[in-house]
């Protein structure tokens, strides 16, 4: 039984005065506890749309959505409070993701004290946090703001803060967009890591294929709300079948030859 299924997912979106916009139609992707698996397309494909839906951020028209073959459209808001903990996000802008009059350490302990049983120790655990996504000497960290860290620290602040609640899967939705090269390698570095020491399985939301080849173990592409192709990286990279996933690949090497 896979972790994670979203199954047949479709959603449309209607604004007044035009036609409908389909954002997603007929997608399915599951996930098995500790496997990475990308989701990859350009803007406009529908990968953010797919990952709100995962949250349960965002209902779908049709479709469902399973943890441990359980349904988590049909659960009661308070079951679910309960079973969330075991699915977090990180989001794009670590900026946006923080409230700036709390510190580090309050931050943390929040999602900490969400925690069912309780955490005891909840500065110790903050200080473990932390360090596990390289954030040391963890106890310099404590007190300060988010507008103190630089941009690679609030990312991997975001990081710790969805470990908070020892999840089984990570959603990220576009963690290294906008970062410059030093930082998504540290922070790619840091979720293959954590993938590895933990066993936490990542959906990985990305425009580029080569983060996706770095850190997944299978990539669904998709292209105008639709899945068209999906199976293990290497397969896909080596030897793409559909001609949009070609196309994202040619741009990638245009850009490695270029450099």
């Amino acid at each position: 039984m896979a972790l994670f299924e979203l199954m047949q997912i479709s959603k449309s979106f209607r604004q007044r005065g035009a036609a409908p916009f389909q954002a997603l139609a007929d997608v399915s992707v599951h996930i098995d506890a500790g496997e990475c698996v990308a989701i990859v397309g350009e803007s406009g494909s529908g990968k953010s749309t797919l990952a709100r839906v995962a949250l349960r951020l965002l209902d779908p028209d049709c479709g469902d959505v399973l943890l441990d073959g359980e349904s988590i459209l049909g659960m009661s808001e308070e079951k679910w409070n309960r079973l969330r903990l075991t699915v977090q996000p990180v989001f794009q802008d670590p900026s946006s993701a923080f409230n700036p009059r709390r510190t580090v350490q309050s931050s943390l302990e929040q999602a900490i004290g969400q925690c069912v049983p309780k955490e005891p120790a909840p500065r110790e655990r903050a200080l473990e946090l932390l360090s596990s996504v390289e954030l040391r000497p963890a106890e310099d960290f404590l007190q300060r703001y988010p507008h103190q860290l630089s941009g690679g620290q609030r990312q991997r602040l975001g990081i710790a803060r969805a470990l908070a609640t020892r999840p089984r899967l990570i959603v990220a939705d576009e963690p290294l967009s906008g970062a410059d090269v030093s930082i998504r390698a540290q922070v790619l570095n840091l979720l293959l890591d954590l993938r590895e020491r933990q066993n936490i399985a990542i959906l990985m939301i990305t425009h580029d294929m080569l983060v996706a080849r770095a850190l997944a173990d299978r990539v669904v592409v998709m292209h105008r709300g639709r899945v068209v192709e999906q199976g293990r990286t290497r397969d896909i990279m080596d030897a793409p079948q559909d001609p949009y996933t070609q196309r994202l690949l040619n741009a990638v090497l245009s850009v490695d030859a270029d450099i």
